[in-house]
C-alpha cells in the first residue's frame, strides 16, 4: 500500500524505510511552499506550533490534488512532542474529504511497546523481526540525514566551492533513499566521509564561530531558512548545529543525567528533553567561545518558547550575544537577511575589538 503523508523535514525518507520494510510505500510529501504554510494556518487551531501548521497544509495540500488514502504517522516516545497525538482533530480536519484518513503513532519506550504499535495498525502478522529491522533502518537513516545536515552546514563556511556542497548534499540525500539495508547506509555513510575529505578547504579564519540552538529538527523543516543561513557561511561564518532528531528519540535517564547536571544553575528539575539538549548545546558553545547563539526554534513551541529565556542567561552569564528566531504565523522571511546580517556584523566587531584590545 501507498501511504501518503508529511514531510517531517528530510526525515520522511526514514519514515519511508520504515514503511518498506513493513511492505508499504511512501509518497514524497508535497515542498512546503508560501501557500501549503497559508493553508495549514488557515485550518490550524490556535493551540498548534508553527510545525504542526506546516503538517496539516502539507495534508491538505495531498487532499486538493485528489489522495484519498493519508496515514498520518507521528512519534510516540521521548521526542514526541505535545502537538503529536491530534488525532481526533485531524480526523476532524480531513475525514470529510479523505474517508480513508488515519492517524497512528508510532514507536514507544522499547521494542514491545513499538512491535504492539505497529501491530495495531499493520495487522499482527507484523513480526519482532520485522519491527527491529524497521526501526534499525528508521534510525539509521535519521542519523545520517542529520549528520549530511550538520556536516554541510558547516562545510558551507569551510569549502570555498558552495555549488560542490549543494551537489554534495543533494547526492547524499538521495543515496539515503535509495539505500535498503544497513550495509548501503554504512556505505552511503562511507562515502560521504570521503567525498568530504577531497573537498577544498577554506584558509582564512571565520568572521564569527555561531552556534545553533533550538528545536533539534526545527532547522530542516523550512529550507528557505536554511538556505539564508548558508549564504551567511559562503561569506565566511562558521555555522555549528549539533541538534538532530536521533539525540531527542534516544534519550533516556542515563543518558540525560550527565545533561542535567551540568545544566543544572539553569534548569528546574521538571525541564523537558529538548530543553535540556538546548541548554548543553548552548554551554558547549560558551564553553568553546563562540562568537555567538543563534537560538531558533517554532512559534508556539512550548519548551523551546520555556528555554528562551534560560538561554539568554546562559549567553549573558558567557558574556556572548544571542538572537533567537521564532518562525511562526508572523514570521517575515524578508527581515531574516537584515537582521541575521547585523548580528552577525555585531559578533564580526567584537572579535576585531577583542584582537585590537591584545
Amino acid at each position: 500500500m501507498r501511504y501518503f503523508t508529511f514531510s517531517w523535514g528530510k526525515n520522511y525518507i526514514a519514515v519511508r524505510a520504515l514503511l518498506r520494510v513493513l511492505g508499504h510505500d511512501l509518497a514524497t510529501p508535497p515542498e512546503i511552499t508560501a501557500s501549503v504554510i497559508e493553508r495549514g494556518i488557515s485550518a490550524a487551531h490556535p493551540f498548534l506550533c508553527f510545525s504542526g501548521k506546516l503538517v496539516l497544509g502539507q495534508l491538505q495540500a495531498q487532499v486538493d490534488r485528489g489522495e484519498q488514502h493519508m496515514t498520518f504517522m507521528s512519534s510516540l516516545g521521548p521526542e514526541a512532542c505535545r502537538c503529536a497525538d491530534t488525532s481526533e482533530y485531524l480526523e476532524s480536519l480531513f475525514g470529510t474529504m479523505c474517508p480513508a484518513f488515519s492517524a497512528h503513532r508510532i514507536g514507544g519506550d522499547g521494542i514491545g511497546t513499538a512491535l504492539d504499535n505497529l501491530q495495531s495498525h499493520f495487522g499482527p502478522r507484523i513480526t519482532r523481526t520485522q519491527c527491529m529491522r524497521a526501526y534499525a533502518m528508521f534510525f539509521g537513516k535519521v542519523d545520517l540525514l542529520d549528520k549530511i545536515e550538520r556536516h554541510c552546514l558547516a562545510l558551507f563556511y569551510h569549502c570555498p566551492d558552495p555549488e560542490r556542497v549543494r551537489a554534495l548534499q543533494a547526492e547524499a540525500i538521495r543515496r539515503v533513499d535509495h539505500a535498503h539495508g544497513m550495509l548501503s547506509l554504512w556505505r552511503v555513510s562511507r562515502w560521504f566521509d570521503r567525498v568530504v575529505a577531497t573537498l577544498p578547504k577554506r584558509t582564512s579564519p571565520p568572521l564569527a564561530r555561531i552556534g545553533i540552538v533550538g528545536g533539534e529538527h526545527i532547522l530542516s523543516e523550512l529550507d528557505s531558512i536554511l538556505m539564508r543561513l548558508k549564504l551567511l557561511a559562503e561569506q565566511g561564518v562558521l555555522l555549528d548545529w549539533r541538534g538532530g532528531f536521533r539525540c531527542l528519540a534516544r534519550s533516556n535517564e542515563a543518558r540525560l543525567a550527565p545533561l542535567k547536571e551540568q545544566c543544572g544553575a539553569y534548569l528546574s528539575p521538571d525541564v523537558s528533553t529538548s530543553e535540556i539538549f538546548s541548554c548543553a548545546h548552548a554551554l558547549d558553545f560558551a564553553a568553546e567561545r563562540y562568537d555567538g547563539l543563534l537560538h531558533i526554534y517554532a512559534f508556539g513551541c512550548m519548551p523551546q518558547t520555556a528555554a528562551k529565556p534560560i538561554l539568554q542567561r546562559i549567553a549573558k552569564d558567557a558574556g556572548i550575544p544571542m538572537m533567537s528566531l521564532a518562525i511562526g504565523d508572523r514570521f517575515a522571511e524578508e527581515g531574516l537577511d537584515n537582521r541575521v546580517e547585523a548580528f552577525v556584523d555585531l559578533l564580526h566587531s567584537r572579535r576585531t575589538s577583542r584582537k585590537v584590545a591584545v
